[in-house]
């Protein structure tokens, strides 16, 4: 016998016996010649067998599933210092390689690193994946007249949610295999599969954990293992968003299977893939969060009644961060570092950090905070505030920092008056306007009076066009109290007489109602001696934390925990402590905690 590639062939007198390869496939094309004994006549001809496939079995492999110890994920795998892993945006990289890093910032670099983050918005990066190649011997081009190829598919797990997201399909094992993929393992390492991968939100195809991806059709058929493309199925498939705020769990694994989509044969023996000739790996052994979202932060001013141009500020966060030691303050629009306040961290809760500090100067001042998330994602952000006095018995007027609302305030009784203004986005899709909000001290609002206008010129043309469906509203959590609103020729304006957030809205008509907000309504008397009543309003029904610290944060004593009815409320602090001492003169906070909402009230008590 003779051995070939494609088998054993022997001969026995005229007959050819060919025991074809275990696992060739493909066509033998036979070509034979006979004579008479003479010679005087012959004839030649050609003939064709097929075997038919059988589907191969892919070998399993193993993960290498550590992606946060590869040296290619650095600044795009972190670990936190919990130990949780995250998928988070690259690191910010300046031109001359140096990195951003949150100890590393201090008054000299601020606004040039807020700058280069304000211009550079963070991408999400390329994450690497490797896994060991694995093998279908119907990939063989030695053995099979049209070799099928060896793809593999990445998907994410969420196993809270038993479901699976298909990240990356199509990875080819060697490129060339398919001319139009752009996805296959590094052709330079022979023993691994190695892909970069970019993950963002999606959608992604996704299927039940405890199902094969892509159920058969009628006629048996498992191509939809391998689909590519949402558009192609869409009526078949479920698509969905990955969670990337970095609080939901996620494992990765590798399907391999080889991808048939000619025809002939029989559909039994030369279909696409079947569930049981794939492989697909295990979990890997850690989870990982994805973290797409900078931290942002929020701001509340407390003007000190008592010592000038004193205040206390409290920075919070929409999650828990890390912070840069200090705050950074630049006047009158300079680009220079002026002075810095020591950040303190609050034992409200690690998404709130205090500073107790003065300002130096009046005008326009802008702050520049630092924070750092769990996974490592960092921002920087400016804030614009206006600060000035308010001139006693006189007609004082101040714009907002971008001049989007003056506010006029007249005929203040009080001397010594400080207000603060500043201005914030919001993700409010009925306001037309940012939020302008502005507090202060020794002001008189029973005696003055404070008038508010938007102004022409900063609201769009679309809207003012219109100007009689344009009303100034007041926010408050998730709610809006309608202003009586008034117009002239360049704005429209509305008198109010508390401090609080303000914006626009645009509507056809609207409706005056009783709102009750969850606010502090007045603190009397401030300063107190020996006991002081804070009035509050709830707008809900909800159980209530209501609690006394000291300006390091410790607690004084616990003054009602329980339930309180929506509406105006009240409590009396006595100036005791829980052991029923009176406590020293100075600074004190109320803090109202409840199910949605953290208020704080600082007073004074003075012997």
């Amino acid at each position: 016998g003779v051995l070939t590639n494609l088998g054993t062939v022997t001969f026995n007198n005229s007959i050819m016996n060919w025991i074809p390869h275990p696992n060739y496939n493909g066509w033998l094309n036979i070509e034979y010649h006979v004579e008479d004994p003479g010679g005087l006549s012959s004839e030649s001809s050609t003939f064709g067998i097929e075997i038919g496939a059988v589907n191969d079995d892919v070998e399993e492999f193993n993960l290498l599933s550590a992606i946060q110890d590869y040296p290619e994920n650095d600044g795009v795998v972190s670990t936190s210092l919990d130990s949780d892993y995250y998928i988070k945006f690259p690191n910010f990289v300046l031109e001359d390689d140096t990195v951003i890093e949150l100890d590393d910032i201090n008054s000299t670099n601020i606004i040039e690193y807020y700058e280069y983050i304000e211009d550079n918005a963070p991408q999400q990066g390329s994450v690497t994946f490797k896994w060991e190649r694995s093998y279908d011997v119907d990939t063989d081009i030695d053995l099979n007249d049209l070799p099928v190829n060896l793809l593999y598919r990445l998907e994410l797990v969420d196993v809270t949610n038993e479901k699976v997201y298909i990240i990356k399909n199509k990875i080819y094992d060697l490129p060339g295999q398919d001319e139009l993929t752009e996805t296959w393992c590094d052709e330079n390492d022979l023993v691994n599969c190695i892909v970069d991968v970019n993950i963002n939100e999606g959608p992604y195809i996704t299927y039940n954990l405890n199902d094969l991806y892509g159920d058969p059709d009628n006629n048996n058929n498992y191509t939809l293992f391998w689909v590519n493309f949402i558009s192609e199925y869409h009526d078949e498939l479920s698509v969905e968003n990955l969670v990337i705020d970095g609080t939901l769990e996620y494992y990765w694994r590798v399907a391999a299977g080889e991808y048939f989509s000619t025809t002939g044969w029989t559909v039994e023996n030369r279909n696409s893939e079947r569930p049981e000739n794939t492989y697909t790996t295990d979990n890997s052994l850690d989870f990982y969060y994805i973290d797409f979202v900078q931290p942002s932060f929020s701001y509340n001013y407390i003007l000190n009644n008592i010592y000038n141009n004193y205040f206390d500020l409290y920075a919070s966060a929409n999650e828990d961060i890390l912070v840069n030691d200090s705050i950074y303050f630049s006047y009158h629009q300079q680009n220079v570092i002026s002075h810095s306040s020591r950040m303190n961290n609050s034992l409200i809760g690690t998404d709130i950090f205090s500073i107790y500090d003065k300002f130096n100067e009046y005008g326009s001042i802008s702050s520049y905070f630092a924070g750092e998330d769990l996974s490592g994602n960092i921002n920087i952000d400016k804030n614009d505030i206006i600060f000035n006095t308010v001139l006693y018995r006189n007609v004082n007027t101040f714009n907002s920092p971008s001049n989007l609302m003056r506010m006029t305030v007249s005929n203040n009784s009080v001397e010594n008056g400080k207000i603060l203004i500043q201005e914030t986005d919001s993700s409010n899709e009925e306001l037309i306007s940012n939020v302008v909000s502005f507090n202060s001290s020794n002001i008189n609002f029973d005696d003055s009076e404070i008038k508010i206008e938007f102004l022409e010129e900063q609201i769009s043309s679309q809207y003012f066009n219109n100007i009689s469906e344009l009303h100034i509203v007041r926010v408050f959590e998730n709610n809006l109290e309608i202003l009586p609103t008034f117009s002239n020729n360049n704005s429209v304006y509305a008198y109010i007489n508390q401090p609080g957030s303000f914006a626009l809205i645009h509507s056809d008509f609207y409706e005056q109602q009783e709102v009750y907000e969850t606010r502090i309504v007045s603190s009397y008397p401030n300063p107190f001696n020996p006991t002081v009543t804070l009035d509050f309003t709830l707008e809900n029904d909800s159980y209530v934390n209501i609690d006394v610290y000291n300006i390091l944060g410790q607690k004084v004593v616990s003054l009602f925990k329980g339930d309180r009815l929506s509406g105006e409320n009240s409590i009396m602090w006595n100036g005791k402590n829980t052991n029923g001492e009176m406590v020293s003169s100075g600074s004190y906070f109320i803090s109202i905690l409840n199910e949605n909402t953290h208020l704080i009230q600082k007073v004074t008590l003075m012997k």
